[in-house]
Protein backbone atom coordinates (compact mmCIF):
# COMPACT_ATOMS: atom_id res chain seq x y z
CA UNK A 1 0.00 0.00 0.00
CA UNK A 2 2.19 2.63 1.14
CA UNK A 3 4.71 1.30 3.65
CA UNK A 4 7.32 2.63 0.97
CA UNK A 5 6.31 5.77 1.99
CA UNK A 6 6.01 5.52 5.74
CA UNK A 7 8.23 2.62 7.11
CA UNK A 8 6.91 0.87 10.06
CA UNK A 9 3.48 2.27 9.44
CA UNK A 10 1.75 -0.80 9.08
CA UNK A 11 3.04 -2.98 11.43
CA UNK A 12 1.56 -0.24 14.18
CA UNK A 13 -1.45 0.60 12.82
CA UNK A 14 -2.69 -2.71 10.89
CA UNK A 15 -1.03 -5.55 12.46
CA UNK A 16 -0.79 -4.11 16.13
CA UNK A 17 -4.37 -3.21 16.48
CA UNK A 18 -6.38 -6.51 16.20
CA UNK A 19 -10.28 -7.07 15.07
CA UNK A 20 -12.80 -6.55 17.97
CA UNK A 21 -13.70 -10.24 16.95
CA UNK A 22 -10.17 -11.81 17.72
CA UNK A 23 -8.55 -12.33 20.74
CA UNK A 24 -7.03 -9.20 22.16
CA UNK A 25 -2.73 -8.48 21.84
CA UNK A 26 -2.10 -8.38 25.39
CA UNK A 27 0.99 -6.25 23.63
CA UNK A 28 -1.70 -3.94 21.82
CA UNK A 29 -1.90 -0.19 22.92
CA UNK A 30 -4.24 2.26 21.29
CA UNK A 31 -3.70 5.77 21.22
CA UNK A 32 -0.47 8.26 21.26
CA UNK A 33 0.48 8.11 25.03
CA UNK A 34 0.00 5.16 27.76
CA UNK A 35 -2.70 5.85 29.60
CA UNK A 36 -5.87 3.37 28.72
CA UNK A 37 -7.35 1.04 31.63
CA UNK A 38 -6.11 -2.30 31.42
CA UNK A 39 -9.74 -3.50 32.67
CA UNK A 40 -11.61 -1.55 30.26
CA UNK A 41 -14.86 -3.43 28.17
CA UNK A 42 -14.10 -2.05 24.29
CA UNK A 43 -12.60 -5.76 23.77
CA UNK A 44 -9.27 -5.35 23.65
CA UNK A 45 -5.89 -5.59 26.89
CA UNK A 46 -4.32 -3.09 26.80
CA UNK A 47 -0.15 -3.08 27.62
CA UNK A 48 1.00 -0.43 30.42
CA UNK A 49 3.59 0.69 28.32
CA UNK A 50 3.24 1.48 24.22
CA UNK A 51 5.73 0.11 21.78
CA UNK A 52 6.36 2.83 19.70
CA UNK A 53 7.89 2.24 15.89
CA UNK A 54 9.29 5.98 16.39
CA UNK A 55 10.89 7.93 19.07
CA UNK A 56 8.37 10.47 20.56
CA UNK A 57 11.27 11.63 22.12
CA UNK A 58 12.60 12.50 19.49
CA UNK A 59 10.17 13.30 17.33
CA UNK A 60 8.30 16.18 19.90
CA UNK A 61 9.15 18.98 22.25
CA UNK A 62 8.38 19.00 25.86
CA UNK A 63 5.37 20.83 26.30
CA UNK A 64 3.62 20.74 22.24
CA UNK A 65 1.54 18.27 22.71
CA UNK A 66 1.00 17.59 19.08
CA UNK A 67 3.80 20.22 17.17
CA UNK A 68 5.36 17.04 15.14
CA UNK A 69 9.48 18.43 13.77
CA UNK A 70 9.17 15.57 10.53
CA UNK A 71 7.41 14.75 7.88
CA UNK A 72 7.64 10.98 9.27
CA UNK A 73 5.27 12.28 12.73
CA UNK A 74 3.32 14.30 10.91
CA UNK A 75 2.19 11.72 8.71
CA UNK A 76 2.00 9.26 11.73
CA UNK A 77 -0.15 11.53 13.62
CA UNK A 78 -2.64 12.45 10.62
CA UNK A 79 -3.20 8.61 9.92
CA UNK A 80 -3.83 7.82 13.43
CA UNK A 81 -6.16 10.67 13.86
CA UNK A 82 -7.89 10.28 10.60
CA UNK A 83 -8.60 6.52 12.32
CA UNK A 84 -9.68 7.80 15.41
CA UNK A 85 -12.30 9.82 13.55
CA UNK A 86 -13.66 7.18 11.83
CA UNK A 87 -14.13 5.08 14.98
CA UNK A 88 -16.12 8.29 16.08
CA UNK A 89 -18.07 7.83 12.97
CA UNK A 90 -18.56 4.08 13.56
CA UNK A 91 -19.86 3.87 16.66
CA UNK A 92 -22.49 6.28 16.05
CA UNK A 93 -20.93 10.35 16.32
CA UNK A 94 -18.59 11.70 18.97
CA UNK A 95 -21.28 11.51 22.24
CA UNK A 96 -21.19 7.73 21.75
CA UNK A 97 -17.32 7.52 21.42
CA UNK A 98 -16.59 9.77 24.48
CA UNK A 99 -18.80 7.54 26.58
CA UNK A 100 -16.40 4.56 25.86
CA UNK A 101 -13.49 6.65 27.62
CA UNK A 102 -14.79 8.17 31.18
CA UNK A 103 -11.44 9.50 31.89
CA UNK A 104 -12.01 12.20 29.04
CA UNK A 105 -13.55 13.80 32.00
CA UNK A 106 -10.48 14.92 33.15
CA UNK A 107 -10.05 16.66 30.24
CA UNK A 108 -12.49 19.54 31.67
CA UNK A 109 -11.55 21.44 34.29
CA UNK A 110 -11.57 24.96 36.43
CA UNK A 111 -8.23 24.97 37.17
CA UNK A 112 -6.64 26.99 34.15
CA UNK A 113 -8.65 29.98 33.61
CA UNK A 114 -5.69 31.55 31.45
CA UNK A 115 -6.32 32.66 27.82
CA UNK A 116 -4.21 31.47 25.21
CA UNK A 117 -4.48 30.67 21.47
CA UNK A 118 -6.63 28.50 19.70
CA UNK A 119 -3.45 26.84 18.17
CA UNK A 120 -3.45 23.09 18.73
CA UNK A 121 0.34 23.09 20.00
CA UNK A 122 -0.18 25.32 22.80
CA UNK A 123 -3.04 24.40 25.66
CA UNK A 124 -1.45 26.99 28.30
CA UNK A 125 -5.63 27.41 29.52
CA UNK A 126 -8.78 26.50 28.88
CA UNK A 127 -10.37 29.81 27.22
CA UNK A 128 -8.34 29.55 23.48
CA UNK A 129 -9.20 32.32 20.59
CA UNK A 130 -7.05 33.39 17.72
CA UNK A 131 -3.85 35.06 18.58
CA UNK A 132 -5.51 35.52 22.31
CA UNK A 133 -7.87 37.96 20.79
CA UNK A 134 -5.14 40.21 18.59
CA UNK A 135 -7.42 39.96 15.52
CA UNK A 136 -10.51 41.40 17.27
CA UNK A 137 -11.39 44.93 15.68
CA UNK A 138 -11.26 48.06 18.11
CA UNK A 139 -15.56 48.33 18.50
CA UNK A 140 -14.80 44.71 20.30
CA UNK A 141 -12.21 44.87 22.66
CA UNK A 142 -13.64 46.22 25.48
CA UNK A 143 -16.24 43.64 25.54
CA UNK A 144 -14.09 40.98 25.10
CA UNK A 145 -11.78 41.83 27.83
CA UNK A 146 -15.51 42.70 30.37
CA UNK A 147 -15.84 38.60 29.09
CA UNK A 148 -12.80 37.89 30.19
CA UNK A 149 -13.39 39.84 33.54
CA UNK A 150 -16.16 37.76 34.00
CA UNK A 151 -15.16 34.55 33.36
CA UNK A 152 -12.02 35.40 35.81
CA UNK A 153 -8.95 35.25 33.25
CA UNK A 154 -5.66 34.89 35.68
CA UNK A 155 -3.44 34.69 32.87
CA UNK A 156 -2.50 35.62 29.68
CA UNK A 157 -0.10 33.70 26.92
CA UNK A 158 1.18 34.01 23.41
CA UNK A 159 3.20 32.02 21.23
CA UNK A 160 5.73 31.98 18.23
CA UNK A 161 4.96 31.62 14.98
CA UNK A 162 1.26 32.50 15.10
CA UNK A 163 -0.76 32.61 12.23
CA UNK A 164 -3.28 34.83 14.01
CA UNK A 165 -0.37 37.30 14.42
CA UNK A 166 1.04 37.63 10.95
CA UNK A 167 -2.71 38.33 9.85
CA UNK A 168 -2.60 40.94 12.00
CA UNK A 169 0.88 41.73 10.87
CA UNK A 170 -0.89 42.07 7.28
CA UNK A 171 -3.81 43.51 8.10
CA UNK A 172 -2.65 46.82 10.30
CA UNK A 173 0.84 47.64 8.00
CA UNK A 174 0.90 51.13 10.06
CA UNK A 175 1.15 49.21 13.26
CA UNK A 176 3.47 46.33 12.51
CA UNK A 177 6.19 48.26 9.92
CA UNK A 178 9.87 47.61 11.28
CA UNK A 179 8.53 44.71 14.28
CA UNK A 180 8.82 41.24 14.08
CA UNK A 181 5.64 39.33 14.72
CA UNK A 182 6.94 38.00 17.97
CA UNK A 183 7.17 41.46 18.96
CA UNK A 184 3.99 41.86 18.19
CA UNK A 185 2.37 39.83 20.11
CA UNK A 186 4.29 40.08 23.28
CA UNK A 187 3.39 43.48 23.18
CA UNK A 188 -0.65 42.53 22.36
CA UNK A 189 -0.05 39.72 25.38
CA UNK A 190 1.73 42.48 27.91
CA UNK A 191 -1.55 45.63 27.15
CA UNK A 192 -3.99 42.79 27.26
CA UNK A 193 -2.76 41.53 30.73
CA UNK A 194 -2.27 44.93 31.86
CA UNK A 195 -5.71 46.53 30.91
CA UNK A 196 -6.87 43.22 32.65
CA UNK A 197 -4.84 43.93 36.14
CA UNK A 198 -3.81 40.25 35.56
CA UNK A 199 0.39 38.38 34.86
CA UNK A 200 1.44 38.19 31.50
CA UNK A 201 2.19 34.55 31.63
CA UNK A 202 4.69 34.66 28.97
CA UNK A 203 5.45 33.59 24.88
CA UNK A 204 5.79 30.03 24.34
CA UNK A 205 8.10 28.82 21.53
CA UNK A 206 6.33 26.35 19.34
CA UNK A 207 7.86 24.41 17.13
CA UNK A 208 6.58 21.86 14.34
CA UNK A 209 3.75 21.86 11.56
CA UNK A 210 0.06 22.24 12.34
CA UNK A 211 -1.07 18.63 12.36
CA UNK A 212 -4.78 19.14 13.67
CA UNK A 213 -7.64 17.49 11.80
CA UNK A 214 -10.40 18.93 14.31
CA UNK A 215 -11.19 22.11 15.62
CA UNK A 216 -13.27 21.82 18.69
CA UNK A 217 -16.20 24.55 19.02
CA UNK A 218 -15.99 24.40 22.80
CA UNK A 219 -18.88 26.73 24.94
CA UNK A 220 -17.22 25.30 28.54
CA UNK A 221 -14.04 27.68 28.94
CA UNK A 222 -13.17 24.45 30.99
CA UNK A 223 -11.51 22.32 27.68
CA UNK A 224 -8.18 21.39 28.81
CA UNK A 225 -6.60 19.60 25.17
CA UNK A 226 -3.27 19.35 26.60
CA UNK A 227 -4.89 17.10 29.18
CA UNK A 228 -3.03 13.53 28.80
CA UNK A 229 -6.81 11.05 28.21
CA UNK A 230 -7.69 13.99 25.09
CA UNK A 231 -4.37 13.84 23.89
CA UNK A 232 -4.43 10.27 23.59
CA UNK A 233 -7.96 9.40 22.70
CA UNK A 234 -9.13 12.47 20.44
CA UNK A 235 -7.58 13.98 17.80
CA UNK A 236 -5.53 16.81 17.62
CA UNK A 237 -7.09 19.77 16.98
CA UNK A 238 -7.58 23.69 17.03
CA UNK A 239 -9.55 24.60 20.16
CA UNK A 240 -11.84 27.97 20.11
CA UNK A 241 -13.65 29.13 23.14
CA UNK A 242 -17.34 29.90 22.34
CA UNK A 243 -18.07 31.23 25.23
CA UNK A 244 -16.29 34.46 25.32
CA UNK A 245 -16.64 35.21 21.76
CA UNK A 246 -19.79 36.32 19.72
CA UNK A 247 -21.31 33.87 17.20
CA UNK A 248 -19.63 36.01 14.20
CA UNK A 249 -15.95 36.34 16.11
CA UNK A 250 -16.09 32.38 16.37
CA UNK A 251 -17.36 31.68 12.95
CA UNK A 252 -13.92 34.53 11.79
CA UNK A 253 -12.04 31.54 14.10
CA UNK A 254 -12.97 29.03 12.72
CA UNK A 255 -12.52 29.98 9.67
CA UNK A 256 -8.74 30.65 10.09
CA UNK A 257 -8.42 27.46 11.82
CA UNK A 258 -9.63 25.80 8.14
CA UNK A 259 -7.91 27.76 6.22
CA UNK A 260 -4.53 26.58 8.61
CA UNK A 261 -5.44 23.53 8.93
CA UNK A 262 -5.85 22.84 4.99
CA UNK A 263 -2.49 25.15 4.09
CA UNK A 264 -0.55 22.07 6.21
CA UNK A 265 -1.71 19.11 3.99
CA UNK A 266 0.75 16.35 3.26
CA UNK A 267 2.91 18.27 0.49
CA UNK A 268 3.67 15.14 -1.12
CA UNK A 269 0.09 14.31 -2.06
CA UNK A 270 0.78 14.41 -5.50
CA UNK A 271 3.02 11.82 -5.38
CA UNK A 272 0.39 8.94 -4.10
CA UNK A 273 -2.19 7.31 -6.17
CA UNK A 274 -5.77 8.92 -4.69
CA UNK A 275 -6.63 5.85 -3.41
CA UNK A 276 -3.20 5.88 -1.07
CA UNK A 277 -3.99 9.41 -0.32
CA UNK A 278 -7.47 8.15 1.26
CA UNK A 279 -6.13 5.06 3.25
CA UNK A 280 -3.10 6.64 4.47
CA UNK A 281 -4.98 9.88 6.25
CA UNK A 282 -2.29 12.65 5.23
CA UNK A 283 -5.06 14.31 3.05
CA UNK A 284 -8.75 15.61 4.07
CA UNK A 285 -11.42 13.98 1.38
CA UNK A 286 -14.94 13.05 1.62
CA UNK A 287 -14.20 10.20 2.93
CA UNK A 288 -11.51 11.42 5.53
CA UNK A 289 -12.86 15.01 6.19
CA UNK A 290 -12.09 18.01 8.42
CA UNK A 291 -13.87 17.50 11.92
CA UNK A 292 -15.46 20.57 13.30
CA UNK A 293 -16.61 19.17 16.52
CA UNK A 294 -19.02 21.25 19.10
CA UNK A 295 -18.53 21.10 22.69
CA UNK A 296 -22.19 22.03 24.58
CA UNK A 297 -22.29 23.80 27.94
CA UNK A 298 -23.94 21.35 30.70
CA UNK A 299 -26.17 23.51 33.20
CA UNK A 300 -27.85 22.72 36.47
CA UNK A 301 -30.36 20.24 34.83
CA UNK A 302 -28.18 18.77 32.00
CA UNK A 303 -27.98 21.40 29.74
CA UNK A 304 -27.57 24.75 28.79
CA UNK A 305 -30.11 25.96 26.65
CA UNK A 306 -27.53 29.07 25.73
CA UNK A 307 -25.04 26.93 23.95
CA UNK A 308 -26.90 23.36 24.30
CA UNK A 309 -25.60 20.67 21.45
CA UNK A 310 -28.64 22.00 19.08
CA UNK A 311 -27.48 25.89 19.52
CA UNK A 312 -24.16 24.85 18.55
CA UNK A 313 -24.43 22.49 15.41
CA UNK A 314 -26.75 24.88 14.23
CA UNK A 315 -23.79 27.76 14.34
CA UNK A 316 -21.63 25.37 13.22
CA UNK A 317 -23.78 24.38 10.03
CA UNK A 318 -24.46 27.87 9.58
CA UNK A 319 -20.75 28.72 9.34
CA UNK A 320 -20.05 25.88 6.88
CA UNK A 321 -20.84 28.10 3.62
CA UNK A 322 -18.39 30.80 5.59
CA UNK A 323 -15.95 28.05 6.04
CA UNK A 324 -16.34 26.54 1.78
CA UNK A 325 -16.23 30.27 0.34
CA UNK A 326 -13.23 31.10 2.18
CA UNK A 327 -11.39 28.02 1.68
CA UNK A 328 -13.40 26.73 -1.43
CA UNK A 329 -10.96 23.16 -1.17
CA UNK A 330 -12.54 22.44 1.48
CA UNK A 331 -16.06 22.26 -0.09
CA UNK A 332 -17.39 18.49 1.12
CA UNK A 333 -14.76 17.73 3.64
CA UNK A 334 -16.32 19.48 6.17
CA UNK A 335 -18.03 16.83 9.05
CA UNK A 336 -20.09 18.25 11.86
CA UNK A 337 -20.46 16.56 15.13
CA UNK A 338 -20.44 16.77 18.83
CA UNK A 339 -21.46 16.25 22.52
CA UNK A 340 -22.09 17.55 26.19
CA UNK A 341 -19.84 18.31 28.04
CA UNK A 342 -19.44 16.48 31.95
CA UNK A 343 -20.96 19.20 34.31
CA UNK A 344 -17.62 18.46 36.17
CA UNK A 345 -14.71 16.51 36.27
CA UNK A 346 -14.86 12.63 36.93
CA UNK A 347 -12.67 12.88 40.07
CA UNK A 348 -13.96 15.69 41.47
CA UNK A 349 -17.18 14.09 41.13
CA UNK A 350 -16.19 11.06 42.73
CA UNK A 351 -14.83 13.06 45.58
CA UNK A 352 -18.34 14.92 46.27
CA UNK A 353 -19.91 11.77 46.51
CA UNK A 354 -17.12 10.55 48.88
CA UNK A 355 -17.49 13.90 51.30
Amino acid sequence: MFGSELPGFEDFFLEREPSRDKSPDPEVVRGKVPGRAPDSDDGLTHAPEPVWPWSYRDQFEAAVPFGPKTERAKDLIHAYDARILEEMESVGGVASYVERYPELEDAFTDEKPCLCCMDERRAAGTFRVPGSGILLKDEEKAAFRAELKAVGIKQVYTHTGCGAVQAFAAAHPELSTGKTDDEIARAYGTTLAAELGIEYGGHAKISGDHPGRAAYYDATGRLDTGNAAWQEWMPAGFSITRRILTAEQAMDALVLAVKIAFSEQYEAEGALSDDQVKKSGLAFTKENPFALIYVAKPGESGVDSTFSADVLRAELERCRAAIEAAVPESAGKIRIDGFTAPARPFHQAAESQAA
